[in-house]
């Protein structure tokens, strides 16, 4: 998995909180997200990276206590912030039915990352 510095991950955390209209929230939604045009997307997409890169680390953690991770990517997988966003945006277009945007980006980016790479 790639490294990323804490103090980018700190900055959009920052940047995401100054550009997220409407309430504070700890976390933006998927609307938020899909509204979002140029400095503010690649905002949005870094905290996507973040957000999968954390997942990993979830994952390293409870495959160490031989516990059920939360998807099964392949081994050898390493997404950027450009592959996480496509990956992100793939899968609400394919479900464009469904009625997304209210719910947090962490929550859909962990059920797209599930669909991609389902534990068997």
């Amino acid at each position: 998995m790639k490294r990323r510095g804490i103090v980018a991950v700190v900055a959009a955390a920052v940047a995401m909180a100054a550009v997220s209209a409407g309430p504070a929230s700890a976390e933006p939604t998927t609307q938020q997200y899909k509204d979002a045009t140029g400095t503010a997307k690649d905002l949005y997409n870094l905290y996507l990276s973040a957000e999968e890169e954390a997942f990993g680390w979830a994952n390293a953690s409870l495959s160490s206590k031989n516990q059920p991770q939360l998807y099964c990517p392949p081994k050898d997988l390493s997404m950027d912030a450009d592959a996480t966003a496509a990956l992100f945006d793939s899968f609400l277009t394919s479900h464009a039915d469904k009625d997304f945007g209210k719910y947090p980006t962490g929550l859909i980016l962990l059920t797209a990352l599930q669909a991609k790479y389902p534990c068997s």
